[in-house]
């Protein structure tokens, strides 16, 4: 950290003395802006949109990740396996998961392709280096990358700054969590190029035992103004170790062993001890951006990006008493002369992943149109293998040898029209055309193994070979007069499955299918001097939606499966009012119904010999989704006086459904939470900003689950003579009342 401060310290006082003549400021924003432009929703886009600033991710940046800084927004809810939320985190948008919120970085996707999620350990303290943050509840407007079933998430990153700068902040709390982010760079050098780097390091014990985590985070940007156009080269990467929790904990092991057991990794010691070994998430990535922005006109300006990103990683992780057939290892005779078929073994499940392509944008704006050509097309290529790497007492262990080996390649790739009319003074209309074709292809052997007709084992073949044409099209009309403004759209979108839907679906029967959406939005927003309403209405209709069917894979990952017929309808209500100088107030209520119309359960079912016999199926007719609450509600109060501000938030989410069957015994109870924020600035004459800060995060120390799972079979039951559905439940509990004290300078 020392050594990174005094490099940019030394480059910010060298800008200083070469620093020439500066270009049009004005200018500069306006080619910064065309980065991500052509994806964002402008003022008279018809469509439900809230935007971040740099200040707010400023401020609400302190130490958990960027879902956490999101989560005052409509109809958001956030989790975290470890409780505290820093590394594996989810935030889901309308209760649509992570999967299916498109997340792009001035423009480049950055979902993973076969997933389709972000992996939000990867993207640690990533808020630091931002500009601004739009998100666009439902379809949103066409994007690159994946299908936007909940929401789009538009990330800027920082713009590049005229002036020398070092901004360094540093964060300190509860269970032994810290971060701090070091930031500088040079200004604007002989009337061309400008320079800004930044790194970034968490640690935290984490609140669930045995989720400690250590992350890293860098990046550096360079660019070239010349007369009219920018060259941007961006690389930014992660680095990080972050010990899972992925099985949660019980109902039962909860009372019995606390809110914070984590059983991964449990295991009895050669001396007959119950043992635990921590189980590791450990990945790194590296993302290259070099763009061209051309400014040709007022009304005509161009964006071309390539990237790549390059990523490797693995799980290390326990499996206690594992039948040695599912690792690729034969029974042995141990020395007691007894054939052994299980044993406690350590797995790699490994993987190694490259995505590249480009994107370009053609912008023409005049007094009545505004409009965006947009295309893209990106590859990924990745492999998935396992290793065991200790196996008690197994002889001659064979160090390098794969268990199962795959290879995935996707190729994605769109092209869009949009466009903004203004009609008359008061109205203007959207529309949105995309179409997007995808290729995915998956070859080789899983790790899972299914039953045939003879009772045998069969390990997983993988045989994928999918292609989808998918058009999008998309249009609204907005009414902007005085302080009134009313919108009304229509959008269709489309998603292919992901890995896992193939992955964990024995041998693909039946095949999961690709899911369609229509959304409507209706919305009005009424804005005065010194408040603001807002409310919209929408109406998501799912074809064939793959919902969250509570179960997890053996890594945690969410499942989900096709439904025919689904929808989700609410209504979003916004309110802020400043009626002081000193004073404010935001809030904010979704009140939604989300509903699969004939849901159909489908269980394994065992004889008392334990052989699987015809499943059990169960019609439960409409039944709410798992995971979409009926209503959240968001309220702060915020207190400025002077350098010093105080702000009061409250976050309240409705009951949850760990599965689609509706029931109570198999749900997350409701939850209130509230949070304190303290900061103070002091305007010193060493430095530009001194900020010490102070947050308090559930302050009245609420006990609480945000996220679960629930699972179910059919066994016979000796008592009854007949067989009886059992079901489980796992939880992930939340902190208690956690402190983070921070600091933060710049120069």
């Amino acid at each position: 950290m020392k050594r990174v401060l005094f490099i940019l310290v030394c480059a910010a006082m060298m800008a200083q003395a070469i620093v020439a003549e500066k270009r049009d400021s004005v200018r500069i924003v306006s080619l910064d802006e065309v980065v991500v432009n052509a994806l964002r929703a402008s003022h008279n886009t018809p469509m439900a949109v809230t935007n971040v600033g740099k200040a707010q991710i400023q401020r609400t940046n302190v130490c958990q990740d960027l879902p956490y800084l999101l989560g005052q927004t409509p109809s958001v809810t956030v989790t975290s396996d470890n409780g505290l939320g820093i590394g594996t985190t989810y935030f889901r948008v309308r209760g649509s998961d992570n999967s299916r919120v498109n997340f792009t970085v001035d423009g480049v996707p950055i979902n993973d392709s076969e997933d389709q999620s972000v992996f939000w350990a990867n993207m640690n303290s990533f808020a630091a280096g931002l500009e601004s943050i739009q998100i666009q509840r439902g379809v949103g407007t066409s994007t690159n990358g994946a299908g936007a079933f909940g929401a789009t998430v538009s990330m800027k990153s920082a713009a590049s700054h005229l002036s020398p700068y070092v901004w360094a902040n540093g964060s300190y709390g509860s269970y032994n969590t810290y971060k701090y982010d070091v930031l500088g760079g040079t200004g604007l050098l002989y009337n061309h190029f400008t320079f800004d780097a930044r790194y970034s390091q968490t640690y935290t014990d984490g609140f669930i035992d045995r989720t400690a985590g250590h992350l890293r985070t860098y990046s550096f940007t360079g660019t070239y103004f010349g007369d009219n156009f920018l060259i941007r080269y961006r690389n930014f990467g992660s680095g990080e170790c972050v010990q899972q929790c992925w099985n949660g904990v019980t109902p039962d092991e909860m009372q019995q062993y606390g809110r914070r057991y984590n059983s991964l990794g449990k295991y009895t010691d050669d001396n007959g001890n119950t043992a635990f070994r921590p189980t590791t998430d450990n990945y790194w990535q590296n993302h290259n951006y070099l763009s061209f922005i051309k400014d040709f006109s007022s009304a005509w300006k161009m964006n071309l990006t390539l990237h790549f990103t390059h990523g490797h990683g693995y799980y290390d992780d326990l499996k206690s008493n594992a039948s040695l057939y599912k690792f690729g290892l034969s029974n042995f005779i141990d020395a007691s002369g007894n054939k052994v078929k299980k044993t406690d073994l350590i797995r790699n499940k490994a993987l190694k992943n490259d995505f590249g392509g480009g994107i370009f944008n053609l912008n023409y704006k005049s007094n009545k149109i505004d409009a965006v050509f947009g295309a893209a097309a990106n590859h990924f290529d990745g492999d998935h293998w396992g290793e065991v790497t200790w196996a008690r007492n197994y002889p001659d262990l064979t160090y390098g040898k794969h268990y199962y080996d795959s290879n995935a390649k996707k190729t994605d790739y769109n092209f869009f029209v949009k466009a903004n009319y203004q009609f008359s003074t008061p109205f203007s209309a959207y529309v949105d055309l995309q179409y997007r074709g995808v290729d995915y292809k998956i070859t080789g052997m899983n790790d899972k193994f299914y039953t045939d007709a003879d009772w045998n084992n069969v390990q997983q073949s993988l045989n994928v070979d999918r292609h989808w044409n998918f058009f999008n099209p998309k249009a609204g009309i907005n009414y902007e007069q005085g302080g009134n403004r009313a919108y009304a759209s229509f959008a269709v979108a489309h998603r292919e499955p992901t890995r896992n839907n193939y992955t964990d679906n024995g041998q693909f029967d039946p095949a999961p299918s690709a899911e369609s959406l229509r959304d409507y939005e209706l919305g009005y927003v009424y804005s005065a001097r010194i408040w603001n309403v807002g409310v919209n209405l929408y109406y998501m209709d799912y074809s064939d939606q793959l919902v969250l069917s509570g179960q997890t894979s053996d890594i945690g990952e969410a499942l989900t499966v096709n439904v025919p017929d689904s929808y989700r309808m609410g209504v979003e209500l916004t309110a802020a009012v400043r009626p002081c100088n000193w004073f404010n107030w935001n809030a904010n209520l979704t009140l939604s119904r989300n509903k699969i119309k004939n849901f159909t359960e489908t269980l394994t079912t065992y004889d008392k010999d334990w052989n699987e016999i015809s499943p059990t199926v169960t019609n439960y007719g409409s039944t709410d989704i798992s995971f979409a609450p009926k209503v959240i509600a968001n309220n702060c109060f915020n207190f400025i006086y002077k350098n010093f501000t105080a702000s009061a938030l409250t976050n309240f989410v409705g009951r949850q459904y760990l599965d689609n069957t509706q029931s109570r015994s198999r749900s997350l109870d409701s939850y209130t939470t509230t949070s304190l924020r303290l900061d103070y600035t002091f305007r010193p004459s060493f430095c530009k900003e001194l900020t010490l800060g102070f947050n308090v995060y559930n302050l009245f120390n609420a006990k609480y689950e945000s996220n679960g799972g629930a699972g179910g079979d059919v066994e016979y039951d000796e008592s009854s003579k007949s067989e009886q559905k059992v079901y489980w439940t796992w939880l992930f509990p939340q902190a208690g009342t956690t402190c983070m004290g921070t600091v933060s300078i710049k120069f």
